[in-house]
């Protein structure tokens, strides 16, 4: 068939017709000798980020030992870190080196890889999908799974915020990349640069505040920044994200370059004609206003894809297990930006979405899912998954320096929750590029991305 997706060693046979049976410790092996109940789990993960990814980097060795097997489905051919279009926006790496083909990707061998697929329809009492080549002619393909993995990350929908399609470029998208950069070198004298979050929760909570920076530093190179109001709004009050800690720290950093921001404003219409953004109070002081824009950049509302839509709560995210990621549905799991969690926190408030947690996701479900195929009951496996929750990274703040983020989410053995936060300092920039470098390394055994 000429739109086969990538093995070494075919397990489409373990793929269609009946989903096996799965025999844990819940039921004794020996119950029946029907040839079905010898068959590896077949587990399904769609989306090949930073959690889907993960989970078949984890299972590994059980690939390599045939205790299960794989097909992992991704739109795209290519990996970058989303981080990395910072990079790309002010000059200092190029598309190509920020790119990684996902057929060099450290996964088994074993993996049916189907990279430049989608998924069309999901089944999940049924426990089917059906898939297809993007752009091929062969009919689709109806895979079954005992497991499936969501990790199919969000999209972005401007469609509730009359003119934000017309006006607002969205950073997140890295098709806007370079649009965002002709933007910024377009402001003129006297003008505004106004980075705006349309609706929370949004991936990578310090985005807008690097791209603000970013655009500090552009500005000051050409010689116009004192000229310029750089501003950010934010839904949220008094700060987007962390508590106290990180709002010290970046608001601090903002004084020093002279960028405002604006907490507790949702914009709620963009006159694009006359360059105008409408916002409506939200939370905290924040107060209804206009904002005169020359440049617009930000994120632009986000939600979980339509084929997620079943699996959704009202504010379009799939609700999981805060430990495990496991979905209402039994043997489905949502890991990464499409998921929703709330944080053991008074009052709780929703966990932040970055590929840091979402690979820190994909390596709970691969702990589990290897449980179970090692033999362990659900419940002996679920015990197995790390209670830690603790991520690093690093937020640009232009001219080589940075800010560490340390956000520890949850109570463990080493204490409790809570946030580190420091910076800027040369250190904490280039700390960022060993980052990137590190997790590159981690997925493909190699990195593009060098000082």
């Amino acid at each position: 068939m000429g739109s086969q997706c990538s093995t070494t060693k075919s397990v489409a046979e373990d793929s269609h017709g009946e989903v096996p049976k799965i025999i844990t410790k819940d039921e004794p092996k020996g119950a029946s000798t029907s040839t079905q109940e010898t068959k590896a789990p077949h587990i399904v993960v769609v989306g090949a980020g930073f959690g889907g990814l993960a989970v078949a980097l984890g299972l590994r060795k059980e690939l390599d030992e045939g205790l299960v097997t794989m097909t992992l489905i991704e739109r795209s051919t290519t990996f970058a870190i989303k981080g990395c279009l910072q990079f790309v926006l002010d000059g200092r790496k190029t598309f190509d080196e920020i790119t990684h083909n996902l057929e060099d990707a450290k996964v088994s061998d074993k993996v049916r890889k189907c990279f430049g697929w989608s998924v069309s329809s999901l089944d999940v009492d049924g426990k089917s999908l059906k898939m297809g080549k993007i752009g091929g002619n062969d009919a689709e393909e109806t895979v079954s799974f005992d497991y499936l993995v969501l990790a199919t990350g969000v999209v972005s929908d401007p469609t509730s915020i009359p003119g934000l399609a017309d006006s607002m470029l969205n950073f997140c998208d890295d098709t806007h990349t370079m649009k965002i950069k002709e933007a910024l070198d377009a402001v003129p004298e006297g003008g505004t640069v106004l980075v705006t979050t349309a609706a929370v929760p949004y991936k990578c909570p310090p985005v807008p505040f690097e791209y603000a920076f970013l655009a500090d530093s552009m500005l000051r190179k050409r010689g116009i920044r004192d000229s310029v109001n750089v501003i950010i709004t934010s839904p949220k009050a008094p700060f987007p994200f962390g508590g106290p800690v990180p709002k010290k720290v970046f608001l601090a950093a903002c004084a020093d370059r002279n960028i405002e921001f604006r907490a507790g404003i949702k914009p709620v219409k963009v006159r694009s004609d006359e360059k105008v953004v409408e916002f409506k109070h939200s939370e905290g002081e924040g107060e209804d206003q206009e904002v005169t824009f020359d440049a617009l950049i930000g994120s632009y509302p986000q939600r979980a894809p339509d084929l997620l839509a079943d699996l959704c709560n009202p504010k379009g995210f799939v609700p999981v297990d805060l430990i495990t990621m496991e979905t209402k549905k039994p043997g489905v799991f949502c890991i990464g930006d499409s998921s929703w969690m709330m944080l053991k926190t008074e009052p709780p408030k929703p966990h932040p979405k970055s590929g840091a947690f979402a690979k820190i996701a994909g390596e709970n479900v691969a702990t589990m899912l290897g449980a179970i195929a090692h033999g362990d009951s659900l419940e002996d496996a679920r015990a197995k998954v790390s209670k830690k929750r603790i991520a690093r990274c690093f937020a640009e703040t232009g001219d080589g320096e940075g800010i560490l983020i340390e956000p520890k989410l949850l109570d463990d053995e080493d204490g409790p929750m809570g946030f580190r936060s420091e910076g800027p300092t040369p250190e904490f920039g280039a700390a960022k590029v060993d980052w990137i470098n590190e997790i590159e390394m981690h997925y493909f055994g190699k990195s593009n991305f060098h000082n």
